[in-house]
């Protein structure tokens, strides 16, 4: 009875040991894909935030270029008032 009882325990704490390994497997995948989807996430908003700032930044780059215009045709609008000609006619 011994014997039985001995190989019995043993077998216990084998499928103990599986269990608790299987248990510690399924726990790591489900840490791995949240980490997964958490990194994805982060690439979506980092991505997000450039698209952003081009955007802003062509934005910019457009007003600048507005400006640039404008006091171009202010300067030639004065020139030709220098020269005694009206621009607005």
């Amino acid at each position: 009875i011994k014997r039985f009882s001995d190989k019995q325990r043993a077998y216990f704490a084998y499928q103990a040991r599986q269990n608790y390994l299987r248990h510690e497997r399924a726990q790591q995948k489900y840490l791995e894909a949240a980490q997964q989807q958490a990194e994805a996430a982060q690439r979506q908003t980092e991505q997000a935030l450039a698209e952003k700032a081009q955007a802003q930044a062509a934005l910019e780059q457009e007003r600048a270029e507005k400006e640039q215009e404008r006091a171009e045709k202010d300067r030639l609008a004065a020139r030709l008032r220098q020269l005694g000609i009206d621009p607005d006619e």
